[in-house]
């Protein structure tokens, strides 16, 4: 076992790439969790509910698709907020931090909320430089000053290159702090449903991203190579 904050927990029984955000959640502090499934997910929750439940006392709750959205399930990353929302204003959220399951690292968010709050934009994604001719699976963003988003291209043919920096582009790490009030606004729109084609752009769009970036170890485990 090792100890997460204040939690023990049986990392012998870590087994699936949800392990790496959950640990990371834990030891950063995070409270309060909604973990939303979709597909087959039977043996997700049960590894859930054996391994994880007991570290957060009641505070992991797992949300199906088809349980929040019934007869359509999810139909987007930000979808997922949309058909959670009541719950998180029950919550009484101020922020929300934004984390996928399919990523190996580990960070402090504690770090990444504080950038957030000093940057003074609704919006802030985590991203770190990759190598220009890698950078097409991303979301890559183009810098503006004080760290505010000038461009954003989702899984672009010809990702541009970090200013200075011709060899490298800026890639989005699918991690966001948001605060919770203008989001909800956002999600009032139906035609908002995922986060790289819809709310990052929207953001953007209006000058309302900021960008933190991150230089610890970080891998997409979008396909199975």
């Amino acid at each position: 076992e090792k100890l997460f904050g204040e939690r023990w927990v049986d990392v012998a029984r870590f087994n699936r790439i949800v392990d790496f955000t959950l640990a990371s959640l834990l030891r950063s502090g995070v409270g309060q969790v909604i973990l939303g499934t979709q597909y087959r997910p039977e043996t997700l929750t049960a590894h859930l509910r054996d391994v994880w439940a007991g570290a957060w006392d009641g505070g992991l709750e797992v949300k199906t698709g088809q349980d929040a959205a019934p007869g359509r399930g999810y139909a987007g990353t930000a979808d997922v907020l949309r058909a959670n929302a009541d719950r998180l204003d029950a919550m009484g959220a101020r922020e929300v931090l934004v984390v996928a399951a399919d990523h190996i690292y580990s960070m402090d968010y504690r770090h990444f909320v504080a950038a957030h709050r000093e940057s003074g934009a609704p919006l802030t994604l985590a991203a770190m430089p990759v190598p220009r001719l890698e950078a097409s699976r991303f979301g890559v963003v183009t810098e503006g000053p004080g760290k505010r988003i000038a461009g954003f291209a989702e899984k672009p043919e010809r990702p541009a290159a970090i200013v200075g920096d011709p060899g490298r582009s800026l890639a989005s790490l699918g991690i966001y702090v948001i605060d919770w009030a203008w989001l909800r606004d956002v999600l009032r729109d139906p035609q908002v449903l995922d986060f790289g084609e819809d709310v990052i752009p929207l953001a953007v769009g209006r000058g309302n991203a900021a960008v933190w970036r991150w230089d610890g170890y970080w891998r997409d485990v979008g396909t199975l190579d």
